[in-house]
Order: structure tokens, then sequence, then C-alpha cells
């Protein structure tokens, strides 16, 4: 009776093992929030295990305790999009915190749609230090090329960002407190719109 007992035991144990293993293998990640003329704004997601669609429920937390509700769904290349229905843009250049089955992002709104940044290349680059370069779609001006990086919810780094050569591409000197989170994912936010990358190590 008492190894039937412990067998009947071994095996719950095995099988709380498995699930709370599956469990910790599902994970969302943020990967950019763009607009879309005419539809709203779009958050993309990155999911790693198996979600079912009725989990992909969301929202955005706003200033004074403000909620918008998230519709979101699977790409047909598996990852995850969640439109936002409501006007937002009145947050552009703002942080805004979005929810997806508990998981929070802290983002920053992007500007109008006309102007769009897409990050070419991050790195180490000797004598330079660590460099972002971006691919500037719209007309620009000067005084619109900035930028920031959020290593984490504590601290906040400087960029140093100019045209580069043309007003097509733009390129940012990453404050070098930076490689401190070498090997890490921190945010560059360049004119509001923000973009997860890893810091690499520096390189000769």
């Amino acid at each position: 009776m008492n190894r039937k007992i412990l067998s009947l035991l071994f095996v719950l144990s095995l099988v709380m093992t498995l699930f709370s293993t599956a469990a910790n293998t599902r994970k969302i990640s943020f990967v950019v929030l763009y607009e879309v003329t005419g539809k709203g704004y779009v958050a993309l997601f990155d999911v790693k295990g198996d979600w079912r669609e009725d989990e992909l429920w969301g929202f955005v937390s706003l200033p004074r305790n403000r909620q918008i509700n998230m519709d979101c769904g699977f790409r047909d290349d598996g990852k995850v999009s969640c439109v936002i229905p409501g006007n937002i843009s009145r947050y552009a250049g703002r942080m805004v915190k979005l929810v997806v089955y508990g998981y929070a992002f802290d983002v920053v709104v992007p500007p109008e749609a006309k102007k769009m940044p897409i990050l070419q290349s991050f790195g180490y680059i000797g004598g330079k230090g660590y460099v972002a370069k971006f691919k500037l779609m719209g007309k620009w001006h000067g005084d619109e090329i900035w930028g920031f990086v959020v290593p984490d919810d504590d601290h906040q780094l400087k960029m140093d960002c100019k045209f580069n050569e043309t007003d097509k591409e733009a390129v940012c000197v990453v404050d070098g407190k930076i490689s401190q989170w070498t090997k890490k994912t921190v945010k560059l936010v360049f004119y509001g719109y923000t973009f997860p990358v890893r810091v690499p190590g520096k390189t000769p």
C-alpha cells in the first residue's frame, strides 16, 4: 500500500514538474509599436511556447489611470499583432505601458506615421564607441534627430544623434556607460520610436 502511495506521489510530482517547465518556456517580448494610416497604432510581439488565441488579450495603460483595450491575434508568421483602436497619438513622444496577458512593456508612443526611422545597425566601433545607425523614411529636420537609451527601469542614457551625410540616414553615438549592460537587452528610443536591442561586446 505504501509503495502504491509513493508511486502515485512520484507520478504527480513528475506531472507537476512537466507542467511547471512548460509554463516557464512561455514568453512574450515586445518588438515595435507603429502607426498605420487609417487604422491606428499596432503593437507587435514575439511569443515563445504554446499560446491559445483566447489568451492574447491586452490593454494600454495611459496617464491619469486611463486604459484602452487592444485587439490582439496571431499573424501568419507566428508573431502577435495588437491593434489599438483608440487615438493615442496625443501621447506621441510619451511613455505608456502595453500589457499583454499580464506581461507589461514600457514603450514610447511614436509620432506621425509620415516619419519613420528604421534601425539598420547597432554595435561597437573602435574610436567612436557604441553607434546606432537609422534609415529615415519621410522628410526630417535637424531638430527631430534625437534619442536616448533606456537600459533598465532606473536609468536613461544620452544618444548624440545627427544626419549621416544625407537627410535619409542618421547616426547616434551612445553614452559610453552602456557598456555596463553588455549582452543585455536595452531600448533605443529615436524620435519616440522604440527599438529593443542586445548590447554586443566590444570588438577591436
